[in-house]
């Protein structure tokens, strides 16, 4: 009697074992393609921490005159981060040449777990802590991005939701025995992509001198608006000194319904974009960098359904996507190499 017990225990426990190594351990084809067009693109110290560097050359102008740009930058990009909380107090060295700020990459990482019929879903959302450091000197600069935690927002389900931190330094990939490697790779990914665009922001900001007041009227620009022939406003937003749209876009179906929105920076769209349908309903959402698609996209029905999902990489599909029916019926799902 003991043995009929005994031998189906041992091989559930056997089976959940597995299932839980597999979870925790193993890595998926997206994610390793993902990791390898990054690879030896971060930098490692003896500290394990981990930074993104970018040097900044042949600003014609001195040291004082580019730092005066970095920190009406700063002043106005990170005001309402959220991350003063997290003692992410500006700290100002004008003779040294050196501006730190504490900043988030929120929604590094949002998943939406499936749930049995009348169960809430889950949702799992990642933030990336990061530290940002301008070193200033004649006609140049460096910028230091330096990753410190996630933080892991997990909210719906049956229970409360909670917050969880973990430290980059001991999560994959930088921690290559890290469990959850899909998890934690894709949002070390897309933390490294986050920081390229903030990069070619700073660039764009020290390079042209934007103040405080130019960001307010879109860096430097003057507003512009083009109409359809029926009077409605059909894109609306800012041009540069160069003529270049940068800051804030919108633009509008002949009936005067939002058709989409998103940024730019000196013509290139950047950040994240929303397109709508002209019923209202959402579209598709996802990011662009220098006018690159990347990362995760979202494309809806016009009855609100998701009809895809996939990531993007240098404009071009990547990894599994999944394709719906109307009703939110999987109908495919496709590999992209």
């Amino acid at each position: 009697m003991k043995t009929i017990v005994t031998y189906p225990i041992i091989l559930l426990f056997c089976l959940v074992s597995i299932l839980n190594l597999q979870t925790t351990y193993s890595q998926s084809e997206a994610t390793k393609k993902l990791l390898a067009e990054i690879e030896g693109k971060w930098q490692k110290d003896e500290n394990c921490n981990v930074s993104f560097t970018k040097v900044i050359e042949n600003i014609n102008l001195p040291k004082d005159s580019i730092y005066n740009r970095a920190l009406a930058y700063i002043t106005h990009s990170y005001k309402d981060c959220g991350c003063y909380d997290e003692g992410g107090d500006l700290i100002e060295d004008k003779a040294k040449g050196i501006i730190v700020q504490k900043g988030i990459f929120e929604n590094t990482l949002h998943r939406v777990l499936p749930a049995p019929s009348l169960m809430p879903v889950m949702i799992v959302q990642m933030d990336t802590y990061y530290k940002l450091q301008i070193e200033i000197k004649d006609f140049g600069a460096q910028i230091i991005i330096t990753l410190t935690d996630y933080h892991r927002i997990m909210a719906g389900g049956l229970n409360s939701s909670s917050r969880k931190k973990y430290s980059v330094s001991s999560s994959f990939p930088v921690n290559k025995k890290g469990n959850k490697k899909n998890t934690f790779g894709k949002t070390f990914y897309k933390s490294y992509q986050r920081g390229q665009q903030s990069f070619m922001e700073i660039e764009i900001a020290l390079r042209n001198g934007f103040t405080v007041e130019d960001f307010k009227k879109g860096l430097n620009g003057q507003e512009y608006i083009e109409y359809y022939s029926n009077g409605n406003i059909k894109e609306i937003g800012f041009k540069n000194k160069n003529g270049n749209k940068t800051g804030e876009l919108k633009y509008y179906y002949r009936n005067g319904q939002l058709r989409g929105i998103g940024n730019a920076l000196d013509g290139l769209v950047t950040g994240e974009w929303l397109y709508y349908h002209e019923n209202g309903q959402l579209e598709r959402i996802g990011n662009y960098l220098k006018n690159r698609a990347y990362g995760e996209w979202k494309r809806y029905y016009d009855n609100g359904k998701l009809q895809s999902v996939g990531n993007w990489l240098d404009d071009k599909k990547t990894g599994e996507w999944k394709y719906y029916d109307e009703t939110g019926k999987l109908i495919k799902t496709e590999n992209h190499n």
